[in-house]
């Protein structure tokens, strides 16, 4: 176990990318006078900002860092604030794993999340209001509030190498465009992971992040079997040694190898270009592979791009 702790309509892809990270074990949240215990690991990245400005969200953990533009649909310059060290991590959290409920062939069900109270127990995805984002769950959601024109990641806090992993989303509500789906292998600090997100026209991408750099795998591709504007979308992924397969909507759309990250854990992400966007996760399941799956052969696709 691992402890841690855009944009237009139109299909031009992510170019401009800033990072302000926010990275923790959230112990104590204090919302409206009341104290919330949480843990989990935020990460935040404004978009559009062309000089790094250091903000802080109040996380006890570490110390904030200036912010990394994230790119969007429309080209803008790239500019990076110096990244602050890392305070000491917390003691080990003790992870409790969601109740098993399926399994099939070679996978076998290890972690399961179905948000109808606490964000994932003692896993505990972040729980919270403030001025740049709302985070909450319950009646079967996590949902998530962006106020600010960036993009924001949270993970659980386990690791896992070769998964299945599933989860439902769908925008609620905010601008055109909104970029979400689920992330994985996210390392401890979060500076590296691999993203497969829809955004709300209907398009899909494929990307990894390694601190500074995002690089899309499958750039901003266009698929009739992506559910526009607020209609639901079941995403899947699986990721199986250097192969990683991706659908939505139990429809396959490419497989690709990429060996840059072998393990990590799994979370939601959204980027969005003007404020206050709003996005909703459900259902969540992560199957462990436990002999290997046959996937389908991938269709070519153009060299990973490395976004400026």
């Amino acid at each position: 176990m691992n402890v841690p702790p855009s944009s237009s309509p139109s299909p031009a892809p992510r170019s401009n990318r800033n990072l302000l990270l926010i990275v923790g074990a959230i112990l104590g949240l204090c919302v409206c006078g009341a104290c919330v215990a949480t843990l989990g690991a935020v990460f935040v990245l404004p978009a559009f900002v062309t000089t790094p400005t250091p903000t802080l969200e109040i996380f006890p953990v570490f110390s904030p860092t200036p912010p990394i533009l994230r790119g969007s649909a429309t080209p803008a310059a790239t500019t990076r604030g110096t990244v602050s060290p890392l305070a000491s991590p917390t003691p080990p959290i003790i992870i409790q794993r969601g109740t098993p409920t399926r399994a099939s062939g070679g996978t076998s069900v290890v972690f399961t999340d179905n948000f109808d109270t606490s964000c994932g127990g003692s896993v505990s995805l972040p729980e919270g209001d403030n001025e740049k984002r709302t985070f909450t769950c319950g009646k079967g959601e996590y949902t998530i509030l962006n106020k600010n024109n960036s993009s924001r990641w949270v993970y659980y806090t386990d690791s896992y190498n070769d998964i299945v992993l599933e989860a439902d989303g769908h925008v609620v509500s905010g601008p055109d465009f909104i970029e979400y789906g689920v992330v994985w292998r996210v390392a401890d600090d979060g500076q590296s992971f691999y993203g497969f997100t829809i955004t709300r026209d209907g398009r899909f991408t494929l990307f990894k992040y390694k601190d500074p750099d995002f690089s899309d795998l499958i750039t901003y591709t266009s698929d009739n079997s992506v559910n526009k504007n607020t209609a639901r979308n079941h995403f899947k992924v699986v990721s199986q040694g250097n192969q990683i397969a991706i659908y939505v909507n139990d429809n396959w759309l490419n497989t690709i190898s990429d060996s840059s990250f072998t393990s990590g854990s799994v979370g939601f992400f959204i980027n969005n270009k003007e404020t206050n966007a709003k996005v909703a996760f459900s259902n969540l399941v992560v199957s462990q592979i436990n002999s290997k799956l046959t996937l389908p052969t991938g269709k070519p696709v153009p060299a990973p791009t490395k976004k400026p």
